[in-house]
């Protein structure tokens, strides 16, 4: 769990989005620190596309993935969550415009 909790928070912060400030936890309970109050719908896009992930309040996500997480499921998560911050940071980027 440490190994891979490692691994997760390595990953989330190589997506390079400029919604993401840092992560933070241990094992495999991680915060993923947002820069702006968008956690609710960073976690509806990603349940659009059948992540399921907690906003814990306005700026932070918590992901819990069980202890057998494996490769694969870490690079369908990037993925997955990476689509749902794209998202989320065009629609702000177009809010602000």
């Amino acid at each position: 769990a440490a190994r891979r909790g490692i691994q997760l928070q390595e990953a989330v912060a190589g997506i390079g989005s400029p919604l993401v400030t840092g992560t933070r936890g241990a094992g495999l309970l991680i915060g993923i620190a947002l820069a702006a109050p968008v956690a609710k719908e960073i976690a509806a896009a990603a349940q659009e596309r059948g992540l399921i992930i907690n906003p814990a309040n306005e700026s932070t996500i918590r992901i819990a993935p069980a202890l057998t997480i494996g490769d694969a499921e870490i690079a369908e998560f990037l993925d997955l969550f990476t689509a749902a911050l794209q998202d989320v940071a065009a629609a702000t980027t177009k809010e602000t415009v």
